[in-house]
């Protein structure tokens, strides 16, 4: 399995728990800068499955985005792919 780059105690830290909702059963990592290249601690965070879903749904994006500024986080916005059904 891939860890991003990343050493697997840095990447079981960052996936410990969701961000915003303290959630720790299942969670992902996500790139603020959504930028997959970009390994770097400071661009990762953990979110829950739906956090994480949330923050790719159109309706959702900037309700999250909400929280994780005010949690201290600069997330970047990208362009969806398609906006039909409110995904990406």
């Amino acid at each position: 399995m891939k860890w991003h780059g990343l050493d697997i105690d840095t990447y079981k830290k960052i996936t410990q728990k969701c961000i915003l909702c303290d959630f720790d059963k299942f969670v992902a990592l996500h790139h603020l800068d959504q930028n997959k290249n970009n390994s770097s601690p400071e661009n990762l965070i953990g979110l829950c499955p739906n956090h994480h879903q949330m923050l790719h749904t159109l309706k959702y994006r900037e309700e999250v985005f909400q929280a994780l500024r005010e949690k201290g986080f600069n997330p970047q916005e990208k362009q969806p792919r398609s906006n039909v059904d409110g995904s990406y």
